[in-house]
């Protein structure tokens, strides 16, 4: 074919693509607007659901409370005033009423809702005499503390022994702790505390016996609260990490000359993580919320004794805002525990 013949048909040729690459373009760009708009009204509406969900189980779980309470027998009124010998039926009604025991269940109900929904008001105690609020706020600035504390004991202890005893399995060390592992968790959480009261306060004295009023004087309780949950996630973190050594990837990094210290340490501990967070962020709802024996043994107002003393009371507006409280704290932490295990999993599929 000529050179001429060449030349014309590529200047009729070129038009056709240059005319034919903006129009590409623009195709592109109309159609991911919708996609990202799709993904944040699938967002939307997952949250609003979760929400929802949330707000049913509240109000179910309120409702119980007031139901429950109103069947248990005694009142606010009688369980306060019995103890101090006043029995006279004139003065129970008058508290009763002053106290609005005297109306229906379901009008006592709807009465503490709309004031919980309108003014964000949880009502007053009639045991401690002061908003509810502000009783819980007391207790949870003492248990929060001592709950992380025991958490941090327990990562310290757990995460390197366990380590350990995954790497050498049947060893002396693991043995041991197999043998300290059954019989801490044979024995309950009250003559545990009071062992360590004992030993550490009476006889060795590097306790205090009274009522703790140093924060390091948090030590002892935050150890009896952890060592349970040492002695079951022991064997948790060590089985965990025998099966995720015998993973085929380590083999390949091993091959690549990578030391088994970043092995551990970018690898086999994020991907045990995933597997523990949901039984950690269940063990630290129960410990926040279940610290009734500790600070009962160790004189301690937390949320625990607080919890206590409303059931003894009958304190029914505690009661339903301690409910409503311990629902909150296990909603919050299940949310950040899924948020990091996505995390995690996002950051061993990028390592891998």
């Amino acid at each position: 074919m000529p050179a001429s013949t060449l030349r014309s048909h590529a200047r009729t040729a070129l038009p056709h693509h240059a005319a034919a690459r903006p129009q590409a373009r623009p195709a592109l760009r109309p159609q991911a607007r919708p996609v990202l708009r799709t993904a944040a009204a699938r967002g939307l509406v997952r949250l609003s659901t979760k929400l929802l969900g949330l707000g049913g189980l509240l109000l179910t779980l309120s409702f119980a409370t007031f139901a429950l309470t109103h069947l248990a027998p005694g009142d606010a009124a009688l369980n306060t005033l019995q103890p101090m010998g006043v029995t006279s039926q004139e003065v129970l009604s008058t508290l009763r009423q002053h106290l609005g025991l005297d109306a229906p269940l379901m009008a006592q109900y709807l009465t503490w809702l709309y004031q919980v929904l309108t003014a964000w008001d949880l009502g007053q105690s009639s045991h401690f005499g002061r908003p509810v609020s502000t009783v819980l706020a007391e207790g949870l600035a003492l248990s929060l503390p001592l709950c992380a504390l025991a958490f941090v004991i327990l990562l310290v202890v757990t995460l390197p022994l366990g380590t350990y005893c995954a790497l050498r399995p049947q060893g002396l060390i693991d043995r041991i702790c197999q043998v300290l592992s059954i019989l801490v968790l044979s024995v309950p959480s009250f003559l545990l505390a009071l062992l360590v009261l004992y030993f550490g306060g009476v006889k060795l004295g590097l306790i205090t016996t009274l009522r703790p009023e140093a924060g390091v004087d948090l030590l002892a309780p935050a150890l009896c609260l952890a060592l349970p949950l040492i002695a079951f996630y022991l064997r948790q973190v060590r089985t965990i990490i025998v099966a995720e050594l015998q993973a085929p990837y380590l083999v390949a990094l091993s091959a690549r000359g990578i030391s088994l210290t970043r092995q551990l340490t970018h690898h086999v501990l994020p991907r045990a993580a995933v597997s523990l967070l949901p039984l950690l962020s269940l063990s630290c709802g129960h410990v926040l919320c279940g610290t009734v024996v500790i600070e009962r043994i160790f004189s301690l107002h937390g949320l625990g004794f607080i919890a206590l003393e409303a059931i003894t009371y009958r304190d029914l507006y505690l009661i339903a805002a301690y409910v409503l409280y311990s629902v909150l704290i296990f909603a919050a932490l299940n949310s950040a525990v899924a948020a990091l295990s996505a995390r995690f999993s996002h950051h061993e599929a990028r390592s891998c």
